[in-house]
């Protein structure tokens, strides 16, 4: 719809943006356009250091208190991904089509400006892990799932696409309408001559994982692709994906793209798969997706190894699909196509996303009434974190930091924190690896520095450990002692250390003794990459545990047997403090009248009691109770126990298997850039 010209002395257009840091969730950009009069959405394209980054439609409402209307307030919002982290600048600017807006711009810190081909040190990235595909499985067989209410114009543009691109991959199209009360069933009768539609009639609350798994029972082809009616597919698919599709694997999703803006000589990328923040500072293990894998080079790869994919566009064997149940019917609207994909996963199995065929994806264009919708996602949030939060901050520990890339979508992140500049860190950093790395500042408050980092290196104890703030969910803190072990014997934030290493200058034993802690010793010369191998091999062997304990006496020596068993280990005083760090088993104790926690679901919750406290049926929410013990060994061994049996109730991902590649170096490819050609914009 073409947009009528502002009348004559009405105001400019006035377009107003900013970036917003929430404490919970990425942070996102949000924009607001004001209009003089009336008219449909706005298409607004985002562009990132000069590149297209994103493009979107605008939402509508009508100016408060003007009778009758004579103006709009039009908003979009986009979430940056989680490669957006202090370190660098990366300029945002948005035009709006058919608008002549003055220029805004906004910037953010980040740690590689996303669209820059080199972003290591030596110019050169590493793969993310992926497969190439083999050829297409000869019997397989394929049906289609798709969702609709109310928006008879998007389906009538997939199904123009589907008979355009891929008329005879299908067997059946089982359309699902959730009550349409436009001309959808006018339009699917139109196709169904020419496609093998079977038309299903729902309720209009019906939900997403009910109508999909409804619309799956009417499937007996062996793949299924599920698609939202919002999408719009550019090539033929199913071709690409059977090839992808082995006994293997659980669920492929597409590379999929934003709608383009009129004009644009670029491609925006809006789906690469569905990566998880691991460094939220509020401990949650949020999935996202991945506009772009800018820490690699992901061009070889005809599918990506990642956890999850988004179901606007995945191909999920039927039989796999039903083994795990299916869609999670508690979730509505959200989350389920994530939790549908790690059940995969738990099984064993692969899921990929596609990198050489594309559609594009009208985002948002399907969803409901959003009235309910913070209320909603807060539900949906909940069933997820307590299904598979602590399970996945216990697969970024046990793959380490060299192998982030499914998980993450991206590389670890270390931080180097020094008060001196003899401290050692030039040293240290001598032959960088693929990792970004920053240096933190020589003192002062670090509150904004660390937050986005997976390992902070503490070089000397003049750091003020106390200033550490906004470590994420799997993130651990190292100290590298150089021989200066009275200082840090004595300095009052060792406690919140997790890993201690010693440079051969330094008696590691006496400062184990000291500090009560295990201490490993590191050879000459020891660089960066053998420190990160290092950290690996701690936070595979155990787990990291922390004991609030202030109402009763703890054993002598309790912290140095449970690091002894391969754990590592710290007492609190305050209940406070647990909500910092990264520990995954918090043990509580309290007083006998204050049996009242709130547990974390992204962690192992424990209650070592104290003597006089009743332990009844009220503490079930804890995944163990400890007995007392007087000794620290049969202490330890107390909680080893525990931890080891909770952990296998809660670790639903113990099967899980990636297919990741050593982390090598190679040239960059560029190929697959043509999503970062220029782009002509107008005045």
């Amino acid at each position: 719809m073409a947009r009528p010209p502002e009348p004559a002395g009405a105001a400019a257009p006035q377009l107003t943006l900013s970036i917003t840091l929430r404490g919970r969730g990425p942070p996102r950009l949000q924009g607001v356009i004001g209009l003089a009069q009336e008219g449909p959405p706005l298409k607004v394209a985002v562009f990132a250091d000069g590149q297209p980054f994103a493009q979107l439609m605008s939402r509508v409402r009508a100016r408060k208190g003007v009778e009758p209307p004579t103006g709009a307030r039009h908003s979009f919002q986009l979430e940056l991904p989680t490669t957006f982290r202090p370190g660098g600048q990366v300029e945002l600017e948005v035009d709006v089509e058919g608008l002549r807006l003055p220029r805004e711009k906004r910037t953010i810190g980040v740690w590689i400006p996303p669209f820059a081909v080199e972003t290591t040190p030596n110019g050169r990235r590493p793969s993310p892990g992926g497969v190439t595909a083999s050829a297409e499985a000869t019997d397989l067989t394929y049906a289609a799932v798709v969702l609709t209410r109310d928006r008879a114009d998007l389906m009538a543009t997939l199904l123009g696409s589907l008979l355009e691109h891929n008329p005879s991959a299908f067997s059946k199209i089982v359309v699902v309408d959730h009550g349409s009360l436009d001309d959808t069933a006018a339009v699917v009768a139109s196709y169904s001559d020419r496609l093998p539609i079977d038309y299903v009639q729902g309720g209009r609350d019906d939900t997403f994982s009910g109508s999909n798994n409804r619309g799956a029972a009417r499937c007996d082809e062996k793949v299924i692709l599920f698609l939202n009616n919002d999408i719009v597919l550019v090539e033929p698919l199913m071709e690409a994906l059977g090839r992808l599709m082995s006994p293997g694997v659980g669920a492929v999703g597409l590379r999929l793209l934003d709608n383009p803006a009129q004009g644009a000589q670029a491609e925006a990328i809006q789906h690469l798969g569905v990566h998880f923040d691991l460094a939220g500072h509020d401990r949650s293990v949020r999935p996202g997706e991945s506009r772009d894998l800018t820490d690699f080079d992901w061009s070889a790869a005809e599918g990506l190894s990642c956890l999850a994919v988004t179901a606007a566009a995945v191909a999920v064997r039927k039989e796999a699909f039903d083994a795990v149940g299916g869609f999670d019917e508690r979730y509505v609207y959200g989350w389920e196509d994530t939790d549908l994909c790690l059940r995969l996963a738990a099984a064993g199995l692969l899921n990929l996303c596609a990198t050489r065929v594309s559609a594009i994806h009208i985002r948002g264009e399907t969803r409901r009434d959003r009235t309910a919708t913070r209320r909603i996602l807060g539900s949906n949030e909940d069933i997820f974190h307590g299904a598979w939060g602590y399970s996945l901050r216990r697969v970024a520990s046990e793959h380490g930091l060299r192998a982030l890339a499914p998980i993450a979508g991206r590389l670890a992140r270390i931080g180097v924190a020094c008060s001196r500049p003899d401290a050692g860190a030039e040293s240290l950093l001598q032959r960088p690896g693929p990792e970004p790395v920053v240096v933190l500042p020589l003192g002062g408050d670090l509150f904004e520095t660390v937050r986005g980092l997976d390992l902070i290196v503490v070089l000397d104890p003049g750091v003020a450990l106390s200033r550490l703030r906004g470590i994420g969910s799997v993130a651990r803190t190292a100290a590298v002692v150089q021989g200066d072990t009275v200082a840090w014997s004595q300095h009052p934030g060792r406690d919140g250390i997790d890993y201690w290493f010693a440079t051969p200058q330094t008696d590691a034993a006496a400062l184990s003794v000291a500090l009560g802690r295990a201490v490993t010793p590191l050879p000459r010369g020891v660089v960066l990459s053998d420190l990160l191998d290092a950290v690996d091999a701690r936070r595979r062997d155990g787990f990291s545990i922390a004991i609030q304990r202030p109402d009763a006496v703890v054993p002598p020596g309790l912290v140095a047997a449970l690091e002894d068993r391969g754990h590592c280990a710290r007492i609190v005083t305050r209940a406070s403090d647990l909500t910092e760090g990264a520990s995954e088993v918090l043990i509580h104790s309290t007083a006998a009248t204050d049996l009242d926690l709130d547990l974390d679901p992204t962690r192992l919750n424990l209650l070592w009691p104290h003597p006089a406290a009743a332990v009844d049926d009220g503490l079930s929410g804890y995944d163990a109770v400890l007995a007392q013990h007087t000794t620290a060994d049969d202490m330890a061994d107390a909680i080893n126990a525990a931890v080891s049996h909770a952990h296998g109730l809660r670790y639903r991902l113990a099967r899980l298997r990636l297919e990741l590649p050593a982390v090598t170096r190679q040239e960059p490819t560029h190929g697959m850039t043509s999503h970062r050609l220029p782009v002509d914009r107008r005045a």
